[in-house]
């Protein structure tokens, strides 16, 4: 019974150290879980926005999450919006926001997936790797996902009412319509059809299923894109 006695004592001292505020180290292997991330209030009086910048892929972080950092900023910064569809609302991924957790749908992540792996933005969008204007134009972003805080309808409605001013001011708009190799080929082959003529027109009616998919896609069905 001596061990017994002994373990009894052990954890009564325990209990006696939380009491006095020692803190016992975390147990190998075990990790603290970040802060959900929390919005700093913007001021409506001021053309004051939000923007993002999606900070390069880290094999390093915990299962490999996508990390942004979120700042404060005006209309007459440098950035570019974009243009996407939410997608379905129960399907969301985690990502790092100035250093704590912050959820956001599915079709999102993958673009700032995307946009943090530099090989994968080049291969989806097909442009060349010497192109430093194309790369300058993912260090900040728009997004209304991230840079609007959703939960504040007064804050929501008022940068909603400036949306038309936030892309006019844009340095571009980048229109993101999913992560989809068929997707890729599908503009690829739309190109070559702007430039076809006569025969070489009807052997890429061949390729027509990958335009279809193109233009069935959800993104053109947003009442603003078409308008």
């Amino acid at each position: 019974m001596d061990w017994l006695f002994r373990r009894f004592m052990a954890d009564e001292q325990d209990l006696r150290e939380d009491a006095r505020g020692k803190k016992h180290p975390e147990p190998s292997g075990v990790r603290l879980v970040p802060d959900r991330f929390t919005y700093t209030p913007i001021n409506p009086k001021s053309n004051s926005i939000r923007l993002i910048q999606v900070l390069s892929y880290d094999s390093n972080a915990a299962n490999g999450i996508v990390r942004c950092r979120l700042r404060q900023a005006t209309t007459d910064s440098a950035y570019t919006c974009l243009s996407y569809v939410w997608g379905a609302e129960g399907d969301v991924r985690d990502i790092e926001l100035n250093g704590k957790l912050f959820s956001v749908r599915r079709n999102l992540w993958d673009l700032l997936d995307v946009a943090s792996r530099s090989e994968d933005r080049h291969r989806n969008y097909g442009v060349n790797t010497d192109n430093v204007n194309f790369d300058l134009s993912f260090q900040l972003l728009w997004v209304d996902a991230l840079c609007i805080d959703q939960g504040n309808l007064r804050e929501k409605t008022q940068q909603v009412q400036r949306m038309g001013q936030i892309y006019a001011n844009a340095q571009c708009v980048v229109s993101w319509l999913g992560k989809n190799e068929d997707l890729r080929q599908g503009f690829a082959k739309l190109a070559e059809l702007d430039r076809a003529q006569g025969e070489r027109y009807l052997k890429w009616r061949t390729k027509s299923d990958l335009l279809t998919e193109l233009c069935s896609n959800n993104y053109w069905r947003r009442a603003w894109v078409t308008q």
